[in-house]
């Protein structure tokens, strides 16, 4: 009787770890098709830009990125915006259109591999991306005018760049201290970290930032939880703040309130005046 127990036993712990095992294989092998969601949006149209600029961008490894810009006016803030993981520039009409309305410059682009555009999403990708980004901008604007606009993932961009192309300043909305602590919050049975190719370490880098920084992040976000951002909050240096907007999670965001408290954050700085 003994030695019958213990073999359906030992096939049910085996059975166990091999699921675990290939659950584990499938997610390193298939980790950037779920972070990395990209849409297509129309070419040359400026559907969250009405009246900007279609721009070709070529990163340092020879891709055409598409990006549409429309300047400031009265010598407002230009907002450089590093959007999320799903969808693409011609989506983000929600969030730009209260800057539009009220003077603000605003540049959008798409990663590799999104709208349309050639190359595959990777953290080196994005990078590259973002820093062909910077570089065009900056030709176009005063670094004293530019500000950072992360969103999401491209929170993990915003910081990275602003290590590299200090901006005037940094507005992360739900943000993260690493791209490992998401994955483990989602997935805390598996050691996510030790299998991520794509870490975006933004708590290691934002320590070495010394602009000012509004952090903006939904208490009933169940994505990217709050107390990531607030991890990375407490990380970073002063000038900065904290805006939570209550009830709200992560794709909800209240987009005129979010302009509001980044208007009267930019204002208090002193940006671009």
């Amino acid at each position: 009787m003994q030695g019958s127990f213990k073999w359906p036993m030992g096939r049910l712990l085996l059975s166990i770890v091999l699921i675990y095992v290939l659950v584990a294989v499938f997610l390193y092998l298939f980790q950037r098709q779920i972070i990395y969601r990209p849409g297509y949006g129309p070419t040359g149209d400026h559907w969250a830009l009405p009246k900007g600029e279609t721009i070709t961008l070529t990163t340092n490894d020879g891709l055409s990125l598409q990006a549409w810009y429309r300047p400031a006016q009265r010598n407002l803030p230009t907002l450089l915006i590093f959007h999320g993981n799903a969808g693409a520039i011609n989506l983000r009409s929600y969030l730009v259109t209260p800057y539009l309305i009220h003077g603000y410059g605003v540049f959008l682009f798409d990663y590799r591999g999104y709208g349309g555009n050639p190359g595959k999403p990777t953290e080196t990708g994005l990078y590259k991306d973002g820093e062909a980004a910077v570089n065009y901008l900056r030709q176009r604007v005063k670094p004293r005018c530019i500000v950072y606009y992360g969103e999401s993932l491209g929170t993990g961009v915003a910081v990275e760049m602003a290590l590299h192309y200090p901006p005037a300043a940094l507005v992360l909305q739900s943000p993260y201290s690493s791209l490992g602590d998401v994955g483990s919050y989602h997935y805390p049975f598996l050691p996510v970290k030790l299998l991520m190719k794509d870490k975006y370490t933004s708590i290691e880098k934002i320590t070495r930032l010394h602009i000012p920084v509004l952090m903006m992040h939904g208490s009933s976000d169940t994505i990217v939880p709050a107390k990531l951002g607030e991890r990375l909050f407490v990380a970073a240096n002063q000038p900065k703040q904290w805006q939570s907007f209550e009830v709200h999670g992560h794709n909800d965001m209240p987009s005129m309130q979010m302009f509001q408290a980044t208007d009267k954050f930019l204002r208090e700085q002193g940006v671009c005046q």
